[in-house]
């Protein structure tokens, strides 16, 4: 299939799309198209007053919710007249309800790593849960106004944004991960066993992930975790609020009703409406592993952050909670133990734009919400340095070697 003379087609289809809702043929199309646009708003704030869990975790009473309602949807067909405006009226949404759980309008620059990944899945015979949305002719249309392009962003792939550096007074190796949005990172192993042949003296090895705002999970299960020898178990718990608009998201995932009787309930299960309990378990290394093991005895550090989040959170988690690795630095930021793969998207019927959040939270030790705090380190940065800084003081701390 040529996608390129598909995608021009589709963007052709598109320019005609908004002009016809911009213009119609009279003020009768002009008014129509405009109740379109504003059905669709309607629609998104329909689905998150009952599928999105976390409205009342915003800062804002419902008074004030139904005032940012009513100020967004005032914008439409003023400087909202087409799908492009009313897009960026749904992103000035999400971010006023503070993008809580994944909550945002979906972007060109996303839509298009998507759609690169379920055209080729489609075409190899693999067909997931949500195909049918990002595929859908009248999103591909209008995403194709809005400029998508079918070439995947550029972090999307390679392990060039890996960096790697020796420590020779720490005797320590040091991995830097910015990003686990890495499809290589989720197939391709990163080289720390032949990164320690070179460096034999190494007793430390440290992991930095701070402003890794996540990806995909399996970036740093089979890119690092797997890598080591020593076998390990994990499992995180989250609550889900499952509703018919983000049912296929739970599809084969295993999730149970709640049973509100049970003593270690956090008390913000009932109060936010969720239903449901899903069990995230991990058994690592992998056993299809293909790169080379790190047959070594050395110290694990991770390194993070305020802005670690998602799958990074995720990382950070298991690896205080399993001690797998030392954590230091400053609190993560969260918003990553969830028991769905993906957010649940939702497409608007009339433009078909695409907005998505997840409709569950994991619960951090002291039973808080994950969504908005995450995990705390085992070694605290002082104000004064950096978490990375923090990282090296400890580590010569721990060596007897007080800087």
């Amino acid at each position: 299939m040529n996608h390129k003379r598909v995608l021009a087609v589709l963007l052709l289809m598109g320019m005609c799309f908004s002009v016809q809702l911009l213009k119609g043929n009279g003020s009768a199309e002009a008014a129509s198209a405009l109740q379109l646009l504003l059905d669709d708003y309607d629609q998104m704030w329909d689905v998150l007053y009952e599928s999105y869990p976390f409205l009342s975790c915003t800062g804002k009473d419902a008074e004030q919710l139904e005032a940012l309602r009513l100020e967004k949807r005032a914008l439409i067909g003023k400087k909202a007249a087409d799908p492009a405006g009313l897009y960026h009226i749904l992103q000035d949404t999400c971010s006023a309800l503070g993008n809580i759980a994944h909550l945002r309008a979906v972007s060109p620059e996303e839509y298009s790593a998507f759609y690169a990944d379920r055209s080729e899945d489609r075409e190899n015979g693999i067909i997931h849960k949500d195909t049918d949305i990002w595929l859908d002719p009248k999103t591909v249309e209008v995403y194709a106004q809005l400029g998508f392009r079918e070439a995947r962003p550029a972090n999307s792939s390679g392990l060039y944004s890996v960096g790697m550096d020796y420590f020779p007074d720490l005797h320590a190796a040091y991995f830097r991960f910015p990003t686990f949005y890495s499809e290589e990172l989720t197939r391709q192993a990163v080289p720390i066993a032949a990164f320690l042949e070179k460096h034999p003296d190494v007793e430390h090895l440290i992991f930095d992930i701070t402003g890794n705002r996540g990806g995909y999970t399996s970036a740093w299960i089979n890119g690092i975790v797997s890598a080591f020898p020593d076998p390990v178990e994990w499992q995180s718990t989250s609550y889900i609020r499952i509703t018919e608009t983000v049912a296929r998201t739970y599809e084969g995932i295993p999730v149970e009703p709640i049973d509100f009787e049970a003593a270690d309930l956090p008390d913000w299960v009932e109060s936010l409406g969720m239903t449901h309990q899903g069990t995230h378990r991990l058994s690592l290394p992998l056993e299809a592993y293909a790169g080379e093991k790190v047959e070594r005895s050395v110290k694990r550090w991770l390194v993070i952050d305020g802005e670690v989040a998602s799958a990074a959170e995720m990382f950070a988690r298991f690896c205080k909670d399993t001690g797998w690795a030392a954590v230091a630095g400053t609190a993560a930021k969260g918003d990553g133990l969830v028991s769905a793969y993906a957010p649940s998207v939702v497409r608007l019927n009339n433009t078909g734009l695409l907005f998505m959040f997840f409709a569950e939270s994991g619960v951090n030790e002291d039973g808080s919400l994950n969504v908005l705090r995450g995990t705390e380190p085992d070694y605290f940065a002082k104000p004064t340095e950096s978490p990375l800084e923090a990282c090296i003081r400890w580590i010569a701390i721990s060596d007897g070697r007080e800087p």
